[in-house]
């Protein structure tokens, strides 16, 4: 009998600890939160300072570029200025390099790399980088970078540049470290078709009909090239004489002009004569229209 309630005992004790267990991972499993992708803005909170760093090095490389043979007393704070307008843009010339980062890490001190290659820049990260790029470039202010570029101050090197920058100008460095965990989104490069493609999007101007990716790959053939377009344009050897053109499109203006003059002159009279038709009719004048004008409803009034 006491043996039974000994192992009667030790089973309620085991199902106890296992209860408890099972508790304690319950617990913990809903304290453990799932990674996720966080958003632009919270992401650029935490690559500050790398931000700031890739920032600096791609202004010491554009600001060379734009020196280059010319000196910076000659080159000037207007052209500087241009330059940083597009600065952040991803799409343009001189912030391609943000399509280049990739952001690093899950969790801590997150780290960034560049690729060779540009992405079309549609995930967070990207627009995280773009975010710390404007973000650097407001609390510097475009007319100090310019002011720095003519006096040459801090650009005697990336370092020396990044350093000023990040450190001493602005308090981006040191960047936060993430304590939860976040989705490390892949980098995706843009191939070969889908960058001349972006190259050929940028260049046109505003306003004009683009057309998608697709269809510009199949105009520009698969080796990249523009297919059979072009193949119907004229030479110019067999072009007629500029005055020929010049004398068919004044001809041309010329008869529109006149159509156009006589529609309007036409338009006039009907109004006029119609306007002067209904003020007769209403003072009781008659006559303006001849009985067989008249519109078949009409009655004359009996006096």
């Amino acid at each position: 009998m006491a043996a039974g309630r000994h192992a009667l005992a030790l089973v309620l004790l085991g199902l106890l600890v296992v209860t408890q267990l099972g508790c304690s991972t319950v617990e913990a499993a809903k304290k453990k939160k799932a990674a996720e992708v966080l958003s632009a803005n919270k992401l650029a909170k935490y690559i500050g300072c790398q931000g700031c760093m890739a920032f600096s090095s791609n202004l010491f490389y554009r600001v060379n570029k734009l020196i280059d043979g010319k000196g910076r007393k000659k080159l000037g704070e207007t052209a500087v200025l241009e330059m940083l307008e597009d600065f952040c843009e991803p799409f343009d010339d001189a912030g391609e390099w943000i399509t280049k980062i990739d952001v690093q890490g899950t969790k801590g001190l997150l780290g960034l790399t560049s690729d060779e290659r540009p992405s079309a820049c549609k995930s967070q990260e990207c627009k995280a980088v773009q975010k710390v790029c404007e973000d650097v470039r407001s609390e510097v202010g475009e007319g100090e970078i310019a002011s720095m570029v003519y006096r040459g101050h801090y650009f005697a090197s990336e370092e020396q540049l990044a350093t000023g920058i990040c450190k001493k100008m602005t308090s981006f460095c040191p960047s936060k470290e993430l304590k939860r965990t976040r989705v490390d989104e892949p980098f995706k490069a843009m191939d070969d078709h889908e960058y001349q493609a972006k190259k050929l999007m940028r260049n046109m101007p505003a306003g004009s009909n683009l057309m998608d990716m697709n269809a510009m790959r199949e105009a520009m053939g698969e080796d990249g090239d523009m297919g059979d377009y072009g193949d119907d344009v004229v030479d110019a050897d067999d072009m007629p004489p500029q005055s020929h053109f010049e004398k068919k499109k004044d001809d041309s203006l010329l008869g529109t002009m006149q159509d156009m003059a006589v529609q309007a002159s036409n338009m006039v009279t009907n109004t006029v004569e119609s306007a002067f038709s209904v003020v007769s009719n209403a003072l009781g004048f008659g006559g303006v229209s001849s009985g067989d004008d008249r519109h078949p409803d009409y009655h004359e009034s009996e006096l």
